[in-house]
């Protein structure tokens, strides 16, 4: 038998970097740059966003926006060469299209499973939500990430929420909302809504984040509370534009628990070495 020690030695040290960097990688679980729908340049009665005027709008997993127990009006999608619409809402990032909303100062939204067999996050692991926001007209937005609540009624608003303010940008869920000062007069920013799931399966922890376009995050961050463990797993990600708002280039990526990547990992590392000892019998 023909054992190399410090072959299996680095093959170990690297597989175990591999590991460690598999068990913090993020998986893409869903995203929608608005380019596939019907896009709108005023608010004309039909515009909506929902199944009757948006033929991909249930092919792509799209629901109803409910907040306190109540289902909410749609927004629409806007087309390119704008701002289009009363206010004047930009187009989307690149003059594309993008979601925004005409309709009055109520919210306006949609919903959407995380994962599209409708599964929770695991415990120990995150879910980031983020998209790009144009919020020059100032008005209040939310991201969200929740449970049912997002999309049924007689559900309070089981949510931790980026709150996308008109001078700030918070982290909340019913209690304490850390705010920081957002430069909302330069146009596009990145934004973000991150929930941490806790040992119980609900959510943990919520931060908010924002950056001009790719410079650095600011971010602001709630810790557990009654109002948080209220939301229960998170099962659904969603969003309320404010009037004259867009949003467009949102995307939901997943972090698993790291226990099970790690047993992962090891399996990996395992058959690895086992097939490297056999070559060398």
């Amino acid at each position: 038998m023909n054992f190399d020690f410090a072959r299996v030695t680095c093959l170990v040290t690297c597989l175990t970097v591999l590991c460690l960097a598999t068990s913090t990688s993020a998986e893409t679980v869903f995203s929608d740059d608005f380019e596939s729908y019907l896009g709108w340049t005023a608010n004309n009665g039909n515009g909506w966003f929902n199944s009757a005027n948006e033929p991909n709008y249930d092919a792509n997993g799209w629901m109803p926006y409910y907040s306190y127990g109540a289902e909410r009006d749609p927004g629409m999608v806007v087309a390119p060469g704008g701002p289009h619409g009363s206010p004047l809402s930009p187009s989307g990032y690149g003059d594309s299209k993008g979601y925004t909303q005409w309709d009055g100062g109520t919210p306006h939204g949609q919903t959407h499973l995380i994962n599209t067999d409708g599964s929770a996050v695991p415990p120990g692991g995150s879910v980031t939500f983020s998209a790009l926001v144009n919020n020059t007209n100032t008005n209040y937005s939310y991201l969200q990430i929740g449970g049912s609540g997002l999309t049924a009624s007689g559900v309070g608003d089981d949510v931790g929420s980026a709150i996308i303010a008109p001078t700030s940008l918070k982290a909340g869920a019913g209690g304490p909302e850390p705010a920081t000062a957002v430069d909302w007069s330069a146009g596009w920013l990145e934004v973000s809504v991150m929930a941490d799931i806790g040992a119980g399966g609900d959510i943990a922890t919520i931060t908010a984040s924002w950056r001009p376009m790719g410079g650095s995050w600011t971010s602001k961050v709630i810790g557990a509370s009654a109002a948080l463990g209220a939301a229960g797993p998170a099962t659904h990600f969603g969003f309320n534009i404010g009037m004259g708002t867009t949003i467009d280039n949102i995307q939901v990526d997943v972090v698993p628990e790291p226990a099970t990547l790690s047993i992962l990992g090891l399996g990996l590392c395992g058959l690895a070495l086992w097939g490297r000892r056999r070559q060398n019998v």
